[in-house]
């Protein structure tokens, strides 16, 4: 699996006490944006919404899927070019060191023609203003690169930095095979943190095993674990 550390909303540390906020995150169905918008996205609560792509062809995706349909497809990934079977292989393959990651890729990039499997775009995450045009070229290059869906493929590993997402903009994660853990601390916690300024990244690069001699506060730090599975 993947983990990802994330700073921004309310995942459960195994060392560490549950949020006086919150102790777990909703799992939601047939969710209301209005609904949506007052509960947990005004409150800056994350939510599960477990019918959100439910009518999306990327559930048909697996990795023997991308192996038959790409065999001989060259991706970029953090250890190189490789081509999709090897690529495949590597991440499925049971093994206690990290494989490779395609990581952050625009899906219209890597995979056009799989752009319409990831529709209908789901309200929650409109209004998009990331897409919009912008004076400043430079502007309009980063934030529209956001605006993008991005897929990411790993086989067992764990992404170990507690940060805020870049440009601080909310995020909207799915699932499709395999399964990911989540450790999010609410805002609230930002304190316990180290976080120095505007940095998007904590100094504390392992919150299993932290160094408290180091960052005793994070001893106070509250932390909710919620795992995604497909759909």
């Amino acid at each position: 699996h993947c983990k990802m550390t994330e700073q921004t909303g309310p995942p459960i540390m195994e060392d560490h006490k549950t949020s006086s906020t919150a102790s777990s995150l909703d799992r939601r169905n047939d969710l209301s944006y209005a609904e949506f918008k007052e509960k947990y996205l005004l409150a800056r609560r994350p939510v599960i919404i477990t019918d959100a792509t439910a009518k999306w062809k990327a559930s048909s995706w697996t990795p023997q899927w991308f192996k038959e349909r790409y065999p001989g497809k060259i991706i970029s990934t953090d250890q190189g070019e490789m081509r999709m079977e090897d690529f495949i292989d590597a991440i499925v393959k049971v093994s206690d060191e990290p494989g490779p990651f395609l990581r952050e890729q625009p899906l219209k990039d890597v995979f056009p023609d799989l752009v319409d499997h990831v529709e209908p775009t789901p309200p929650y995450v409109l209004p998009n203003w990331l897409g919009a045009n912008y004076l400043v070229p430079p502007i309009n290059k980063r934030l529209n690169r956001e605006s993008h869906i991005e897929v990411n493929f790993c086989g067992r590993r764990i992404f170990p930095y507690l940060h805020n997402d870049d440009l601080g903009v909310h995020a909207f994660i799915t699932q499709h095979f395999g399964e990911k853990e989540f450790i999010i601390y609410p805002p609230d916690q930002e304190q316990y943190l180290y976080r120095e300024g505007t940095a998007r990244f904590s100094p504390i690069t392992d919150v299993d095993k932290p160094d408290l001699d180091r960052y005793p506060l994070f001893a106070k730090a509250h932390a909710i674990r919620v795992v995604l599975r497909p759909g």
